[in-house]
């Protein structure tokens, strides 16, 4: 019953998402989806890429990206403890 704060990027043509079946790539964050994530750099960067960069290179070469909030953090709702709900909420992410 708690809705998690998700953005999903997936390969289109035009304005119109295809309808076809394709990989997924799933980053669930206890620190914002929207956020630069420090992981996030090449040789010579000073500042790392923001998620939606990232995405579009993976959308790009046919990928769908998805990221999402934790329980509790940013946009998502409910209550944050540790650890606690990863495995429930990770399960019905994929299961969605």
């Amino acid at each position: 019953g708690v809705r998690l704060a998700t953005d999903v990027y997936r390969p289109a043509r035009g304005d119109r998402a295809l309808d076809r079946p394709a990989p997924v790539i799933v980053e669930r964050t206890p620190y914002g989806k929207a956020m630069a994530s420090r992981a996030e750099l090449e040789v010579g960067m000073t500042e790392p890429m923001d998620r939606a960069t990232v995405a579009e290179h993976f959308v790009r070469h046919g990928y769908i990206v998805v990221y999402q909030d934790c329980r509790g953090r940013y946009g998502s709702e409910g209550e944050f403890v540790k650890y606690r709900s990863e495995g429930p909420d990770g399960y019905d992410t994929l299961a969605w």
